[in-house]
């Protein structure tokens, strides 16, 4: 039987990283910019959880609107790690 660990053929390659510092400064900006874009999965994700449960359209928008203020929040605390100082 032959052994295949010592082939490097045959082995897989070790997992790779993808931090901000390795893919150079404009990673960051494509990073925030798939973070906002997620929004859009939030909004409609909280439209689909609340629209059977909100006895108004008022009510709906002010909880889906909360929803996204919310996740919001998130992402700009996540990016102030980055600001320069």
């Amino acid at each position: 039987m032959t052994d295949i660990s010592s082939d490097p053929t045959l082995t897989p390659a070790p997992a790779q990283t993808y931090d901000a510092a390795s893919r150079g400064g404009n990673a960051i900006v494509g990073d925030a910019a798939r973070a906002l874009l997620g929004l859009w999965r939030v909004q409609g994700d909280s439209l689909r959880r609340h629209l059977d449960r909100a006895a108004t359209p008022a009510l709906l928008h002010e909880q889906v609107t909360a929803d996204v203020r919310r996740a919001g929040r998130l992402i700009d605390t996540g990016l102030q790690g980055f600001a320069p100082a």
